[in-house]
């Protein structure tokens, strides 16, 4: 599936498949299937998969078996770091 047909159902369907992966990632703290870019890195992939992190890890530094991709079945993954402030204010 290419980004331009990935659907918000989808990726909230794949995010669910692979939610045992996502919550294996070091500093996790919450994911969602997104059409909103609140990020301030600049990309343009519409409908993604957010992983928010206290802080990122180098996926390469992980074992294979728990390193998440730059997509997972069509959809991109953007890891999102999520600060005390944002946690306690539900961002």
């Amino acid at each position: 599936m290419s980004d331009t047909t990935v659907t918000l159902e989808y990726a909230h369907q794949v995010m669910e498949k692979y939610l045992d992966l996502i919550l294996r990632q070091p500093n996790f703290v919450l994911t969602g299937a997104t059409d909103f870019n609140d990020d301030e890195e600049n990309w343009t992939a519409a409908v993604h998969i957010k992983i928010g992190v206290t802080e990122k890890v180098d996926q390469s530094s992980l074992p294979e078996a728990d390193r998440i991709p730059d997509c997972l079945d069509g959809v991109p993954v953007r890891f999102s770091i999520q600060n005390k402030i944002q946690l306690l204010n539900g961002g």
